[in-house]
């Protein structure tokens, strides 16, 4: 019980909340409800595949349901207000990860698609996906910690490219 009770010191106003649940004797309710907003999510995404085949635009309107996602003491303890987006951008990179992957694959297993259109080997093919995906995942990493990601930065830059001027 000493463990549980080093678990309700969580910071900012999901903690406040679950320190007066506890109080209540419902520091449960957070989890279950984490638990049945991923099961929604994850029932979702079966239905997606068994609907439509597994349409990757799907997750656009599946993620956002993971905005319900609340701090917990077990499963998330450190998802803070600041942290509210996260668990909704990282599902969409790992689905479309994942489906990318997936349809690769299945163009070389089948020699259709656009691994038969590129004329390359199958491994060499499967090596350039790999790499772009890898290139991307590193830019969506990197990208939230440069810094002015957003701003005058960005702006700034959109205003070169519009005007010719490289670099």
């Amino acid at each position: 019980m000493a463990n549980y009770a080093c678990m309700l010191k969580l910071e900012g106003a999901g903690g406040m909340a679950l320190q007066r649940l506890a109080a209540e004797g419902l520091a449960w309710v957070p989890t279950l409800g984490n638990l049945l907003t991923m099961s929604a999510v994850a029932l979702g995404v079966a239905l997606n595949g068994f609907l439509t085949g597994g349409s990757p635009e799907a997750i656009f309107m599946l993620a956002p349901i993971l905005l319900l996602l609340a701090q917990d003491p077990l499963l998330f303890p450190g998802l803070s207000d600041r942290q509210r987006y996260c668990p909704p951008a990282a599902a969409v990179s790992a689905f479309l990860l994942a489906t990318g992957a997936a349809v690769a694959v299945s163009d070389v297993a089948t020699g259709r698609g656009d691994a038969a259109r590129s004329g390359l080997p199958g491994w060499m093919y499967l090596a350039k996906e790999i790499g772009m995906a890898r290139e991307c995942r590193e830019g969506m990493v990197q990208g939230g910690r440069e810094k002015g990601v957003g701003s005058e930065h960005a702006a700034g830059r959109w205003e070169q490219l519009r005007g010719g001027r490289m670099g």
